[in-house]
């Protein structure tokens, strides 16, 4: 009950914030429609610590966890079905996950907020995923993701707001949370974020800067 509590209220500050950037869904006609692989394992465990153990479901509705799906750099993109931005982000990450499919230190997820308890929720997300050829794995019950990833005001409150796409090492380390620009292009976004995945592999410090919006 609170997991769907907490999932209303996001829809209610992403229905708030809907000025700021939310436009519809895209799928950009460049990439070739492939078969459909979000089961895909990914690259193998290496997010230490507590944060790996943050449990989650595959679309089969299997149990796994945050670390099953980790790298030496994991970048993670929160979405929801509800979410227009998320729909327009997600075509714009399965490219960068393309683009390191792979390789074993890089691994790129979608980890999905809807209240997936129900079986045909399940479902419908997984025919969204298919409908838009996404390849890169997604993880379902993401809302405990969310609450360790999102920014937070000078009292500890959350800014919860979607999309939300951070790039982490292994020690769960937040190298950077990006939002995200309607309109944006694919080459712009692989440029930045691919730079950003290089500069952690380097092991260089996180800068810890707030996606648009989340600045306090």
């Amino acid at each position: 009950m609170r997991a769907r509590a907490a999932l209303r209220a996001l829809a209610i500050l992403l229905a708030a914030a809907g000025a700021a950037g939310c436009g519809g869904a895209t799928r950009d006609a460049s990439i070739a429609p492939e078969p459909a692989a979000s089961q895909d394992p990914g690259p193998r465990p290496a997010i230490r610590g507590p944060d790996g153990q943050i449990p989650l479901y595959t679309l089969a509705g299997q149990p796994t966890t945050l670390g099953a799906h980790g790298a030496k750099v994991t970048v993670i993109a929160l979405w929801a079905t509800f979410c227009a931005p998320c729909l327009e982000e997600l075509p714009h990450v399965d490219a960068l996950y393309r683009k390191y499919r792979g390789r074993s230190d890089v691994s790129v997820i979608a980890v999905n907020l809807d209240d997936t308890s129900d079986p045909t929720t399940r479902a419908e997300v997984a025919h969204l995923l298919d409908r838009m050829s996404i390849q890169m794995p997604c993880l379902l019950g993401g809302m405990p993701v969310m609450e360790r990833l999102t920014a937070r005001d000078t009292s500890g409150q959350p800014k919860m707001a979607l999309p939300l796409l951070a790039v982490v090492d292994e020690a769960f380390r937040i190298h950077r949370r990006f939002g995200f620009m309607h309109g944006e292009s694919r080459d712009q976004y692989l440029a930045e974020k691919s730079a950003l995945v290089e500069s952690a592999l380097r092991g260089e410090e996180p800068d810890n800067r707030l996606p648009p919006g989340l600045m306090q």
